[in-house]
């Protein structure tokens, strides 16, 4: 008997209803939704349609795959390549033979390198100095009075 009494009851089972109601308008528009979705699909709209209704669009996706295959295919070939050199390089070190291993443990080649360089920038600093002088000469200021004119109009 108390349930029969109760007030509440009707009004819960009220509230009950309408989010029944709700979810159900709710689940209506999902499925149209839906609906709309697997039509544009079926028609070929949007990505997947074009990819489930476009035989080139897919012919191009298949040989982009193909594609990126064969790249990824170059690139573990030319890793072997590398690794081959690089392991090479490290023998010749390890033998000590090879110009890797001469500039690396070569105490003796590495000062002749750096000699080498050393005559190189003084001779690069004589030879501007000379044309430095040569800018001065009388024989060939007119020379180079020419070239300064010309770079000035370009």
């Amino acid at each position: 008997m108390g349930l029969l009494n109760d007030d509440a009851i009707p009004r819960e089972l009220r509230t009950a209803v309408a989010n029944i109601r709700s979810a159900t308008g709710k689940a209506g528009n999902m499925v149209n939704n839906l609906d709309a979705i697997v039509t544009d699909v079926k028609n070929g709209k949007g990505s997947i349609g074009a990819l489930l209704t476009d035989t080139a669009f897919a012919k191009n996706l298949n040989e982009a795959v193909l594609k990126i295959r064969s790249v990824g295919e170059e690139a573990d070939a030319l890793a072997v390549e590398i690794n081959k050199m690089v392991a090479g390089i490290q023998q010749d070190v390890n033998t000590g033979k090879g110009p890797v291993n001469a500039l690396l443990k070569d105490s003796t080649m590495v000062i002749k390198l750096n000699t080498s360089l050393e005559n190189i920038q003084k001779g690069t600093d004589n030879f501007n100095q000379n044309m430095e002088a040569l800018k001065h000469n009388i024989l060939f200021r007119g020379y180079f009075g020419s070239r300064k004119t010309k770079a000035k109009n370009n």
